[in-house]
């Protein structure tokens, strides 16, 4: 009886605190490493990946992208390339994930180029874009973790609409709508305004065979991967944003009270948190790709005007356009969290 007593003061029993708490996620490798020297360590990874990628693959494709490149000479245009391909990774701090697909949607449009119309064998292009791709990712990798909407582990409250993004059938559906928005875009170029174009701005074009000659089927072969890039890096991201406080604002916002200023910011800026993720990363495509594209068509492949290379990364800003605009579609139905 007098244990029963000693029970009964001791009141409930209390859950233990491991039973009722979310373990805090792992602190991230970057968070060790000092911030100043974060950027300088990406930037020696990616070289040295590259450099020791290319030396193993160079027996396999020694020659193939050499006989289209040009010789520079003028220190003042390789400095300026040099000075894009810092640039072009200290722009893309994100997570290995989204940095692989951005990479892979800025350097396709260059390669397509060179397997369309100078002959280069697609297993040197897979090779050459395999490296870029984990040249750029793997610092990230080791750096940083993976963004929630991409990372599977993730605590449920850090997603939004993850029943959505995980769905297998959405993430196909997403992936295709995305692809054939590219290669309905790339198909009507190449059997329009497109041949004409290149051959008053590329001399020395080795084949138009594979011009005339593209169907469409090839076509959407050649832009699947495109596709599941833009899914991983536009859609996912965008559908799985959580409200943020400038959510709280937008709803708050009342036009009778107002500024003019406030208005003007409200009707440019005053989306919700997934529409706003979707924008930016759809521009964030845009002009990598647009950039990338220019710069390594014109100062690498001989012959190549700016005019052209411009003309050319154009068709893929706005297949990029269209593909953030579908997105947006297919986002922007009933029963789906903004």
């Amino acid at each position: 009886m007098a244990r029963t007593r000693q029970d009964n003061r001791r009141g409930p029993r209390q859950p233990l605190i491991h039973e009722t708490t979310t373990p805090l996620p792992e602190p991230s490798p970057a968070s060790r490493v000092p911030s100043v020297l974060r950027f300088p360590l990406v930037a020696i990874i990616s070289l040295a990946t590259s450099l020791a990628l290319r030396s193993v693959s160079s027996p396999f494709s020694e020659g193939d992208l050499s006989g289209v490149s040009t010789q520079r000479d003028d220190w003042i245009e390789i400095a300026g390339f040099l000075g894009w391909k810092i640039l072009d990774l200290a722009l893309t701090v994100l997570p290995a994930w989204d940095t692989g697909a951005l990479t892979f949607l800025a350097h396709l449009p260059y390669y397509y180029l060179l397997t369309l119309c100078y002959n280069i064998r697609p297993t040197t292009v897979l090779n050459s874009i395999a490296i870029d791709v984990l040249a750029a990712a793997l610092p990230f990798y080791l750096l940083r973790q993976m963004s929630a909407p991409n990372n599977s582990q993730a605590p449920k409250e850090a997603v939004a609409n993850r029943p959505v993004i995980k769905d297998r059938g959405v993430r196909f559906s997403t992936s295709l709508a995305a692809t054939g928005v590219y290669s309905v875009v790339l198909y009507s170029s190449v059997k329009t305004w497109l041949p004409l174009f290149l051959i008053t701005r590329f001399e020395g074009l080795r084949d138009l065979e594979g011009l005339h000659n593209a169907q469409f089927v090839t076509v959407i072969v050649g832009c699947v991967m495109n596709g599941i890039a833009a899914q991983i890096f536009i859609f996912t991201p965008s559908m799985g944003s959580k409200p943020d406080t400038r959510d709280a604002r937008n709803a708050a916002f009342n036009p009778a009270t107002a500024t003019f200023g406030e208005t003007v910011a409200w009707n440019l800026w005053g989306h919700s948190k997934r529409t706003r993720t979707l924008i930016k990363r759809t521009w964030a495509v845009i002009l990598a790709s647009f950039g990338h594209t220019v710069l390594q068509t014109w100062l690498v492949v001989e012959g190549a005007e700016v005019t052209g290379a411009a003309g050319w990364a154009a068709i893929w800003a706005v297949a990029a356009v269209l593909t953030g605009t579908v997105f947006w579609w297919v986002g922007d139905v009933e029963g789906i969290s903004n």
